[in-house]
Order: structure tokens, then C-alpha cells, then sequence
């Protein structure tokens, strides 16, 4: 049963690998890329996510798996079908090593997507800069207000589906950031925000 599991899996993500959506808006590509990525496998394998969420500190720790063991400092979508399927067996590994998630191999792999897609955009959004060609220039307000009306549009549309996994990441950011070391940035940000939480 794990065997073929592992087997859908490695399928569907290295057909995934061979038709990146194209990208329409500015921004880093993982966070497009890593959200597409989790709804197709959600969709493609009719999963059944689950709707308990874990602590916060094991949220972290999923997160940081997912940037340690699939995004790995480059682009997703220019790893090749075979090297994505391998990462991602990677992570699902290191879930199902420590512990994080009381779920399926699917489920966790696409939980754990969710998540961090949520988690590192409004991270984005605490930032005093963001990254631009040939350097860093400081967050404006409208932006950052920009960049949570579409993480907020994205969260909302999944919760609709049952899905909470991408408002808890939101909820993680705050605890993510401060243990990067990084200053947060949080007086804009809307009171009831899943941030809050």
C-alpha cells in the first residue's frame, strides 16, 4: 500500500514537472509554483486533507523541511521531473521521520505545501525589504497590503474547499520570522488576520 502510494506520487509529481503554468504576475516563482504544485496533487489524487492543525512549533518545523528538502535555495520549476519527484520523496521522508503529521504520504506532502505557501508569503509581506533585480528595496505599504489581499483571496478560496492548511501558514509567519532573526513589520496588518492567531 506505501509502496504504491509513493508510486502516485512520484507520477503525478513528474507530470506535474513538465508543465509549469505559466507565470502572470511578478514575484518569487516557488510561491506560485509550490501552491500549484499542492493544489494539483490535492486535486489529481482526490485527497482528503485533514483539518486538525497541528502546533505552531511543528508548523515550523514543517516549513523549514520543505525549504531544506524540496526548494533547496533554486527555482522548482527548473528542476527536472526526476530530481522534483526525488525532493519531494525527500520531504515526505523527513515528515514521516520526525513525526509532523498524522495523515497519508500524499496528505502530508500537500499539507505541508500549504502551508509553507501560506506561511512564506505573509512572511514576505513582515519583510522591511523585498527582492528586486540587482538588490533589495524597502516595503511600502500599498505592496505589502497587495500581497496579503492576494494571499488573504487565496486563503479564503481554500477554506471555502475545506482546506485550512494555507491560513495556518499565514498564522505561522510571525514565529517563522522571528527565529530567522529577521525585524517584523506588523502594524498594517488587519486585526482578525489569521496572523493573529
Amino acid at each position: 500500500m506505501v509502496a504504491e502510494q509513493r508510486k502516485a506520487i512520484e507520477q503525478v509529481i513528474m507530470e506535474l514537472a513538465q508543465g509549469w503554468p505559466e507565470l502572470t504576475r511578478a514575484g518569487d516563482p516557488n510561491t506560485i509554483d509550490v501552491y500549484w504544485l499542492s493544489h494539483e496533487l490535492h486535486q489529481r489524487l482526490s485527497l482528503r486533507l485533514p483539518t486538525t492543525l497541528p502546533d505552531k512549533e511543528i508548523g515550523i518545523r514543517i516549513v523549514e523541511l520543505v525549504e531544506q528538502h524540496l526548494i533547496s535555495g533554486s527555482l522548482i520549476r527548473r528542476c527536472s521531473a526526476q530530481n522534483l519527484a526525488q525532493r519531494s520523496e525527500n520531504l515526505l521522508e523527513a515528515i514521516i521521520g520526525q513525526q509532523l503529521l498524522p495523515c497519508g504520504l500524499a496528505e502530508s506532502l500537500a499539507v505541508a505545501l500549504y502551508a509553507w505557501h501560506g506561511c512564506i508569503n505573509m512572511a514576505k509581506c513582515l519583510r522591511k525589504t523585498y527582492v528586486v533585480p540587482g538588490g533589495e528595496a524597502p516595503y511600502k505599504t500599498p505592496l505589502r497590503k497587495q500581497g496579503y489581499a492576494q494571499l488573504q483571496a487565496c486563503w479564503q478560496a481554500e477554506d471555502a474547499r475545506g482546506n485550512p492548511w494555507v491560513r495556518y501558514g499565514v498564522s505561522l509567519a510571525r514565529l517563522l520570522e522571528q527565529k530567522r532573526g529577521n525585524v517584523v513589520l506588523e502594524d498594517w496588518v488587519p486585526d482578525g488576520s489569521p496572523h493573529w492567531q
